[in-house]
């Protein structure tokens, strides 16, 4: 594991390091033996790092230099594609209402198949 990616990505992410063993089950004394090269984490402790900080493990172990290259275009909602486009384009108040139409509807139940 490269220590400082891991630390440069949960630091972006305003996690501490305790805040980053709870949400995967470990310690913060691990977390900082994880980032400073002192343990390698087992490969299921990996995944969860990578899932909870949503890059890929390949980033966090060093094989890509890209921590979101695991993300596939075709893997994006219409509504997810089209604030990303925003963003590129520097339509900010775009991107904010497409945002927030997008947390609205990440709030709303999901829609149970009619029978």
């Amino acid at each position: 594991m490269r220590g400082e990616r891991l630390k440069a990505v949960r630091e972006a992410r305003e996690l501490s390091q305790k805040d980053l063993a709870e949400r995967i089950g470990t310690t913060d004394k691990q977390i900082w033996r994880y980032e400073n090269g002192l343990n390698v984490p087992s490969s299921d402790v990996l995944a969860r790092i990578a899932k909870e900080l949503e890059v890929s493990a390949d980033y966090l172990i060093g094989l890509v230099e890209n921590p979101t290259d695991h993300l596939r275009e075709e893997d994006l909602t219409p509504m997810e594609r089209l604030l990303i486009q925003a963003v590129r384009a520097g339509r900010i108040s775009e991107a904010v209402k497409t945002a927030a139409t997008l947390a609205e509807e990440s709030e709303k139940p999901p829609i149970s198949p009619q029978q």
